[in-house]
C-alpha cells in the first residue's frame, strides 16, 4: 500500500519536478488501476468472512479490466494467491452478510453433495486465460473437503478448552486415548 499512496502522490505532484512521457504515462496507467480496482479490494482485505466473495470479485474484474498488460499481470499475481476460494475457506462466506440466503444454501448443498480431493490443495486453481472465470460463483468452489474447516474449528475449541479448564496431568492422559 505504501507503494500505491507514492504513486498517487508522484501523481499530484507531477509538475513540481520533469516526469518524462512514458513515467507519466505510466502513472496514470497505474493510479487509474489503484482508484478503479485495487483500493476497493485493499479496503476490504481485513474481513475474513468476505474474503472469499472479494478475492472471486477481484479475479474477474483484474479479468475484464481493460488495460491487457496491467490485467495480465496482477491476475498472474493474484492467481498465485487465492487462499479463501480454496475449498475448505470458502465457507468462510457463509458467514458474509453480502452473500445471499439462495447461495448460501446452494453452498450447504454442493459441501454435502459435491465429491472433491481427499487432500484439497491450500489455494483454488483459477484459470484466468479461460473466460469461464467470469461466470464462476462461490459454489463452484465447494466440495465435501471444504467441511474440514468446521473440523478444524471443533478441534481448535476443544483443545482451547481442554488447556484452560483442565488439570495439564488430565489433559496430557485424555489426548493420549483420543
Amino acid at each position: 500500500m505504501t507503494k500505491a499512496i507514492y504513486s498517487l502522490k508522484v501523481w499530484l505532484f507531477q509538475f513540481q519536478f520533469k516526469l518524462t512521457a512514458r513515467e507519466s504515462n505510466s502513472l496514470l496507467r497505474l493510479n487509474l488501476f489503484l482508484a478503479n480496482i485495487y483500493l476497493k479490494f485493499w479496503f476490504q482485505a481485513s474481513v475474513a468472512s468476505t474474503a472469499p466473495i472479494s478475492d472471486l470479485h477481484m479475479l474477474q474484474s483484474l479479468h475484464s479490466y481493460p488495460d491487457q498488460d496491467i490485467s495480465e499481470a496482477t491476475s498472474r499475481k493474484l492467481c498465485r494467491q487465492p487462499w479463501y476460494l480454496s475449498e475448505v475457506l470458502i465457507l468462510l462466506s457463509l458467514f458474509d452478510a453480502e452473500v445471499s440466503l439462495a447461495t448460501k444454501c446452494e453452498i450447504v448443498k454442493a459441501a454435502r453433495e459435491r465429491d472433491g480431493e481427499k487432500d484439497p490443495p491450500k489455494r483454488a486453481l483459477v484459470d484466468m486465460k479461460n473466460t469461464a472465470v467470469q461466470q464462476k460463483t462461490l459454489v463452484d468452489f465447494v466440495s465435501k473437503s471444504s467441511k474440514n474447516l468446521f473440523t478444524f474449528w471443533v478441534c481448535l475449541t476443544v483443545s482451547s478448552l481442554l488447556i484452560l479448564y483442565c488439570d495439564p496431568a488430565e489433559m496430557t492422559s485424555w489426548l493420549q486415548r483420543h
